[in-house]
């Protein structure tokens, strides 16, 4: 059992409940354990159950799967355990996850079919493929240095965040082009520990995107943004002839290179969420904001928590798929925070926690408008 490799992690926690506070607000900062309760969804709790697993005290069973399913894989844990102790929790929960699969445990349903839809339609909603791209208004090459992947939630839900893009590296003079046989990056499939069916989508991907002769990979989804940076390499086991770059990245470099002039005043307070793949586990904090700032007439204003302390949209590691009762508790917390700075306008650079954001704004009592980062650069050019 690959859990053997990670018992310094076991060894090392000692119950201190440091990963479900954050140390600068002191508010809760873990969804599943402040959703639940019980110290069996804690991180201290997920340590406990895989160290009796890896020991063999405990045997696998659907409870014990539901409980390291229900992670939102945010990163909070990890990077304060890792603050104090220099170990990461995160990768023992992926690994049991791996663990929960190989033995018939895992994934949960909704997480399954989303890669049967994956494997079959190319998209985790299970989509019709050939709608794709009709957002794509013009003809747009199929090889260039940079190429846009512009991925599934925009692709089928948000047409008008992949279309802002579009419109930004144009009027930025920036030649580039889109994947013809674009499909999903993998992120459920990948974080759900589906390895198998994972290195499928990988390959494919890694295949199609050296076919568009591309030197840059330029997303606008956080999750593959975090996805073909940190995952593909290690799954692939080869060195990528791409680099990998999120549009928040890469635009502020434009601006700060003058090459991206935003003239139009948008006269809005507007407060950012840090997406988790973005922040802290890419450390990408003061991009979005400076561009954000960049805009004429705009006032950001910041949630209590916010950058590493920001608490998680809910969407993440496969969650919204398996528990979406979880997933729209977790997404409202964080409206009610946003709404509380008196922002008039929710801004992110992650599509998919726009979209958890937007299905759970229909749920609750709140006015509060919710956009990406390059919808409001577009608006400003």
């Amino acid at each position: 059992m690959e859990l053997s490799k990670y018992i310094r992690e076991f060894e090392l926690c000692v119950k201190c409940s440091f990963c479900q506070e954050d140390p600068i607000t002191h508010l809760p900062i873990c969804p599943e354990a402040e959703r639940f309760g019980f110290e069996s969804y804690r991180p201290s709790g997920l340590m406990e159950l895989a160290r009796a697993l890896a020991h063999r005290n405990i045997g696998l069973s659907e409870g014990l799967a539901k409980r390291f399913y229900s992670c939102l894989t945010c990163g909070a844990c990890d990077k304060l355990c890792y603050s104090l102790t220099g170990k990461r929790p995160l990768n023992l929960f992926l690994e049991t996850r791996r663990v929960l699969v190989k033995s018939g445990f895992g994934p949960m349903p909704g997480q399954l079919e989303a890669t049967v839809n994956v494997l079959s339609t190319s998209n985790p909603y299970g989509k019709p493929k050939d709608q794709r791209f009709k957002w794509v208004k013009e003809a747009i090459p199929n090889k260039a240095e940079i190429v846009y992947f512009a991925g599934c939630t925009p692709s089928y839900y948000f047409p008008e965040q992949a279309q802002s893009t579009l419109k930004v590296l144009k009027a930025a003079g920036i030649k580039f082009a889109i994947m013809p046989n674009e499909r999903c990056c993998g992120y459920t499939t990948i974080m759900t520990g589906q390895d198998d069916a994972a290195m499928d989508i990988v390959t494919g991907n890694v295949k199609y995107i050296k076919e568009t002769g591309a030197k840059t990979l330029l997303t606008s989804c956080a999750m593959c943004y975090k996805i073909f940076n940190q995952d593909y390499f290690k799954l692939a086991g080869e060195k990528m002839d791409f680099e990998v770059t999120h549009t928040s990245l890469f635009f502020n470099d434009l601006v700060n290179e003058n090459k991206l002039k935003l003239k139009k005043p948008i006269s809005e307070t507007i407060t950012y969420h840090d997406p988790c793949n973005l922040g802290r586990l890419n450390n990408v904090y003061d991009e979005p904001r400076n561009l954000i700032e960049q805009i004429p007439k705009t006032q950001l204003v910041e949630m209590e928590r916010n950058r590493g302390s920001a608490w998680c949209c809910g969407a993440g590691g496969g969650v919204k798929f398996a528990f979406p009762d979880f997933a729209n508790w977790t997404a409202i917390e964080r409206l009610k925070e946003a709404q509380s700075t008196g922002a008039k306008l929710l801004v992110s650079a992650c599509p998919e926690c726009e979209l958890n954001f937007m299905d759970s704004l229909k749920t609750i009592d709140k006015k509060i408008k919710i956009q990406d980062v390059n919808q409001i650069l577009a608006m400003s050019l």
